[in-house]
């Protein structure tokens, strides 16, 4: 009797066969290339043949290729059809999705989009644990990760689920004059480190001027430590220091002076949101979701576009 896993990795391949590519099987699959290909390199090991030669240009169905093709697709679709027999009444996949993020994420970005996620999977509970220290995923009971990376400039990839930019802000009483150099300023003020960031000693930010497109690295002391980025914002708001978000999260804050720009011109960076699987095979709620996150994420944050 064949494993759940051999079933997988029998599913994998049909796709493959079927798309005639394994980064056109890993989309419409919500998986990466790379784990679509170890799928197939350890189903030719299980069985013990190769089923598919593969060249840079082209992929051919060996004959054993073709024969397991024939018998795979049809245990796949018995497979379907006795899933359609038990759940006559709905085909909508259910159970829990469990996926970490960090603050930010979770409480800026993630809404809107779990909001529709929701819509189109009913039967799917997400459970989301924000979280910005680094999560040992390989050995917790989450199923997904939302990795995040620092980017000078706007980065895209189809690995890439949002790029999001940073803006440096304080409260409006913290504010030097204008003609108060940007080095002098920051010395003054500070910044706020984070459990993700610098909490203790200085920080240093790389800073582009949007005008010349020149980039230096500006050395900023620590003069306040929170836990994680909502309370870095609140400390913000109440004059403790000037603090590196979200520019979406702090929008309504500078629209309505609450908080406003350390440095207008110039600009502070990005980050990059990249979901990532506990297990090579993630559930069906998780590759749903991560397919989601991967093609539904708005326009401007996988592009890093402003506002």
């Amino acid at each position: 009797m064949p494993k759940p896993r051999d079933l997988r990795l029998l599913l994998y391949f049909v796709e493959i066969a079927r798309a005639g590519s394994i980064r056109s099987a890993a989309t419409k699959l919500g998986l990466s290339p790379a784990v679509v290909s170890e799928a197939l390199s350890e189903l030719e090991a299980l069985v013990g043949v190769t089923l598919i030669r593969r060249t840079t240009r082209s992929m051919v169905l060996t004959p054993d290729g073709e024969d397991m093709l024939e018998h795979a697709a049809l245990a796949i679709s018995a497979g379907d059809r006795a899933m359609a027999v038990a759940k006559p009444s709905s085909t909508t996949l259910r159970g829990p999705v469990r996926i970490t993020a960090p603050t930010e994420v979770a409480v800026g970005w993630f809404p809107p989009l779990l909001r529709a996620f929701e819509a189109s999977h009913p039967g799917v509970r997400v459970e989301v644990d924000a979280e910005d220290a680094m999560v040992a995923l390989a050995s917790s009971d989450l199923d997904l990760a939302i990795r995040t990376r620092f980017a000078e400039r706007p980065k895209t990839g189809r690995d890439l689920c949002a790029c999001l930019p940073l803006e440096l802000v304080c409260a409006p009483r913290q504010m030097g004059g204008a003609d108060e150099p940007l080095e002098e300023r920051l010395e003054r003020m500070g910044i706020i480190g984070t459990a993700s960031r610098p909490r203790r000693g200085e920080r240093v930010l790389v800073v582009r001027n949007e005008a010349d497109g020149a980039v230096r690295e500006l050395t900023v002391p620590v003069r306040f430590s929170v836990n994680n980025q909502l309370v870095a914002h609140r400390f913000a708001l109440e004059g403790f220091g000037s603090a590196l978000l979200f520019r979406d999260g702090v929008a309504g804050d500078l629209e309505a002076g609450r908080l406003v720009p350390v440095a207008p011109g110039f600009s502070f960076g990005y980050v990059t949101c990249q979901v990532v699987p506990r297990d090579k095979y993630p559930t069906q709620q998780a590759q749903a979701l991560m397919a989601y996150l991967l093609e539904h994420a708005p326009a401007q944050t996988k592009t890093g576009a402003q506002p």
